[in-house]
Formats: C-alpha cells, structure tokens, sequence
C-alpha cells in the first residue's frame, strides 16, 4: 500500500515537472511569436508576401501626418491595438535616432532613444514586444509601455529587419556578415557566417527554413542554424530580401536587373530580365502573382515601374511611375497594389505613393513630402501608414454613423477630407433659436488632419426626409449660426461646407480642425429670418412689440379718460 502512494506521490511529482517544463516552454514561444495584428512586421508575415486581409482606401485622403526628427526609411509595423511602430533614419554617424510608438490618431505614444539611425522594420511579438535593429549595432527587446527589456549586441550596423520563427526565434541581420537567431529572453540561439553583410531582411518558409541574401550568395539555413544549401547569384547583395510563396517558391531579386524564382531545393525555375535594377523586396499575391518595383540604384535614369509577373515567370504588365521605385510593395485584400517611388535624386513628381489595381493602371496617387523607400502597412481600418519626410497615414472618405441623440435612427457623417474625432451625439443645445425644431437632436464632433484654413464638404445621411429649407445650425458656445443645405430638395441628404478658422468654428483661427457642436434644424419661423451670427434673446425679439402695444394700450387710455371728463 505504501508503495503505490510512493509511485503516485512520484508520478504526480513527474507530471509536475513535466507539465511546468512545457508551461515555460509555451510561455517563451508565446512571448515572441508574431502579433495577431494587421501588420506586425515588414513584408507583414514572417514569409514577407506584403499581402494584407484588409482593403485599402478608394481615393486618398491625409488622415495625419506625423513629424519625425529625421526622415523615415524604416517601413511602419502595426499592433494589435493599432499602435504604429516605426524608426526614422540620422544617416551613418553617431546621432540620437528614435523609435516611435504612435497612436492610431496621429498623438505620439512614446520614443525610444537608439544611438544611431533606425532603418530596420519593426516586428512585433505576440505579448506586444517590439523588436528592432539599429545602427549601433543593437537589437533592441521593448515592452509595448517603451521600455527597453534587453539589447542584443552585434560587431555591426544592424538594418536588417526581424523575422520572428513560430517557435518564437528572432532572426535577424548584420552587417558583420552574420545572421543571428536570438532567444526571446535576449541570449543568442545561434549565429552563422556569410560571405558579405547582412542588410536584407530574413524570410522564413513554412518549414522553418530561413532565407537570407548576403554578398552574392543566396543561402537557406535550417532552424538549427545549419546551412541547407547556397546559391551563387551575380549582384544579390547585402539588402536583398526574399518573398517566399505559398508553394514554397523563393523569390528574390539582383542589382543585376533579375528576379529569380528558387524552389525549396535551391534550382532557380526561371528568372525575368527587368532591365534595371531591383532593390526591394517583391511581393506575393493570394493569386501567385508577384509584384516587384525598379529603378536605377542611383536615380539616374528616369527607369522606375512596378512589374507584375504571373508564377511561371512571363509579365503580365508593367506601369511607369518615376525615376526609381525602391519601396517594397503591399497588395491588399482586392488585390490592388500599393508601393512608394522617387529617390534623393529623382525629380520631385514621383515622390508620390501609389495604388494600382489589378489591371495594371494607377487607381490614385498621393504626393509625400519626399521620395519613398519605405513600404507601406496596411491596418485593419484600411489606413495606408508609409514613410518619407514624416510618416504618413492615408485614408479613403471619412464616414461614421452614429444614432440620434432623440432615437429617430442612424445618422452617418462623411467628411470629403480630414476625419471624425469623437463625434458624439447630443441633445439640442438650450435655449434653441426661436422655432427652429431639431428633430434628430445635434452632434459634437471635430474633423481633424487637415490643411490649416481648409473647407471640408459634409454630406449628412438622416433617417427620414427633412422639409425644405431646413438648414445645419451650429453654437460655439455664445452664438448660433446656420449654414446652407446645398441639396436642398426636401430628401434625407444634407450637404454642407465648413471651413477651419471662420466664424462659427472654435477657435476662429486656422488650425488644422473644425470643431461642430452642430445639428439639422427644421425651417426657421419668420420672427428668426436673418438673426443667424447674433445670441438668440427672447426679450430683445419682443421688446420693439411690447413698447407698440404699451404706447397703444397707454394712448387708449387716455382717450377714455377724456370721453370720461367730458361726459
């Protein structure tokens, strides 16, 4: 009897053991595996396709901008909050350089200090760490709150950008001629030589394999940090970065104006001539096709276009864009492509953003600042979040729906710039301009992001059909104003104009937002015809109308008190 408790006793010892071996095991996976957010790391997933679940913006419209110290070459990483994560760039000298945590309206959440510039991408862990390379030669661990967790310390410049393994493993680049496999605790798992530097970023396939280019040679490095096999490829240099395909196909291109298309065994299946030089990373649609930008290294030719291949290697076409397009392209859920162009030497027309559709034709394009290298991340909103001069955040028409204060239904908003902050609805301000009726109540609400001084059209979509006549009236705190319906034909559809800095706005100077406390008010009786601008005062309506019948009521008087003394 004593011995079966003694074997139970051991055996739940055992199991103990065992199940807390596994419990730290799972915790340490758990704490680096990739975000479950829109775009946690460059190329958005650890095989770097660019391909997002998310659609992006039919027209281009400037959500916000925000101004970085130095210009921004490291491509934004999104987490699971929204939080935009993204480095700017000092150049090769020691300068402080930062990574910025910014929040989805544009407010900066944090920096952290690196010593010199960051143009690695951002990748984001599971529990919200940040990891990221910087020219000081350090990968940097940092909690979601800005604090730094631990340094990894390289013997060189480290732009490369972290890949995390589904076993939690950071790999990452250096310019030492090393790849690194980094524990998520900070201690390293491994390191393997290369013939060259180390800039591109690391791509791993579905088996764990990890693709890297360095110095001419293209290698493939199991997850023990054991070499598979290496390819000898003319100009595949330090910077570029593989695509890897659901088909377990390799793409990467050269200096030398070539794509090439490598199988899992490391035989090159084709490659397309592109007549130029090839500097980002491609990308892969659902489909297979793959997306790729080109254009001289230098910015001495006016060569720059976006290619599409299909799987087998011919183009299916091609679009001119600039001198160079060095920014890596994204392709959202409807297959419309999204990539940067221009260079420090390009002209000033294509330092742009574009989207292509799937056809090949250009569907928009949004001017930046300055040239793009930076390629852009897609969020679960549709907000394109890209790098130039500052970062970028582009949306589409701005609309928001929101119910009535006084529960007649839904009220939708769409602002033809800017967008909505904190629209909110309220009841009708009190007291409310003679005879004016605001059936659906009114709406607090700011448009921001936008030029200092611009005008905005505001449709208003309202759950039933408005008379004639009915106009938008706003209060800023002292006055009532209305402002013109501009489609004015009795439906439920209102349109209106608000400009940043006039009369009516708070505060009455141009700064870049329009602040509403507004609402649709029925037709205005006759006694409030043409008082807009002014207080709304009962007893000064009234005053011109009590004195007339106080002079009338006075002279009556007087006549009957006459007729009295004569009779």
């Amino acid at each position: 009897m004593n011995r079966s408790k003694s074997l139970i006793a051991l055996g739940m010892i055992v199991c103990l053991v065992v199940s807390s071996f596994a419990a730290l095991i799972a915790a340490e996976t758990a704490q680096a595996q990739p975000a479950d957010s829109p775009w946690p790391m460059f190329g958005q997933n650890a095989q770097r396709t660019g391909r997002s679940p998310f659609v992006g913006p039919d027209t281009p419209h400037l959500k916000w901008s925000f101004n970085t110290e130095h210009r921004v070459n490291s491509s934004p990483a999104i987490g699971a909050d929204g939080t935009i994560y993204v480095g700017c760039f000092t150049g090769l000298v020691s300068s402080d350089s930062y990574l910025y945590a910014i929040a989805p309206d544009g407010s900066e959440k944090w920096r952290f200090t690196t010593e010199i510039g960051v143009v690695s991408s951002p990748a984001i862990g599971a529990d919200g760490t940040i990891y990221v390379g910087s020219g000081d030669g350090n990968v940097y661990a940092i909690d979601p709150n800005g604090t730094e967790q631990w340094r990894f310390a390289t013997e060189g410049n480290v732009w490369s950008s972290p890949a995390i393994g589904a076993d939690g493993t950071i790999y990452v680049g250096a310019y030492e001629s090393r790849l690194y496999a980094i524990h998520p605790d900070g201690t390293m798992k491994w390191s393997f030589s290369t013939e060259g530097s180390v800039h591109s970023s690391p791509a791993i396939g579905a088996d764990g394999t990890i693709y890297v280019s360095a110095g001419g040679e293209f290698y493939a490095i199991d997850p023990e940090g054991t070499l598979k096999w290496s390819l000898s490829i003319p100009s595949v240099g330090s910077a570029h970065s593989a695509a890897v395909a659901a088909d377990g196909t390799i793409y990467v291109g050269t200096l030398n104006n070539e794509l090439c298309a490598i199988d899992s065994d490391g035989n090159v299946i084709w490659s397309f001539d592109a007549e130029t030089s090839i500097v980002g990373s491609p990308a892969v649609g659902v489909d297979g096709i793959i997306y790729m930008g080109v254009g001289d290294l230098h910015g001495g030719a006016d060569d720059g276009a976006v290619f599409a291949l299909n799987p087998d290697g011919t183009e299916r076409w091609s679009l001119h864009i600039g001198p160079a397009v060095h920014s890596s392209p994204a392709v959202d859920a409807d297959g419309i492509v999204y990539v940067g162009s221009g260079n420090p030497s390009g002209d000033s027309w294509a330092r742009n953003v574009y989207a292509i559709s799937p056809d090949g034709t250009e569907k928009w394009s949004f001017a930046t600042g300055s040239y793009v290298t930076s390629s852009p991340a897609i969020g679960a909103d549709g907000t394109i979040y890209v790098g130039s001069d500052k970062l970028y955040a582009i949306t589409g028409i701005q609309t928001e729906c929101v119910e009535s204060a006084t529960g007649t239904g839904d009220v939708c908003l769409t602002t033809s710039d800017g967008f909505f902050a904190d629209l909110t609805p309220i009841p009708a301000l009190s007291p409310a301009p003679r005879g004016v009726n605001f059936p659906h109540g009114m709406f607090e609400f700011k448009i921001t992001g936008l030029a200092d001084g611009a005008t905005v059209t505001l449709t208003i979509e309202l759950p039933e059909a408005v008379p004639v006549g009915t106009v938008w009236w706003k209060h800023d705190g002292t006055r009532w104003y209305s402002l013109p319906n501009l489609d004015d034909n009795g439906d439920n559809i209102m349109v209106i104009e608000l400009t940043d800095g006039v009369l009516g706005d708070t505060p009455e100077s141009p700064d870049g937002e329009v602040h509403d406390p507004g609402g649709p008010g029925n037709p205005m009786s006759p006694l409030t015809v043409g008082w807009e601008g002014s207080p709304v005062n009962k007893v000064a309506v009234m005053a011109p109308w009590i004195t007339l019948l106080t002079v009338i009521a006075g002279a009556s008087l007087l006549i009957l008190r006459r007729r009295q003394t004569q009779s």
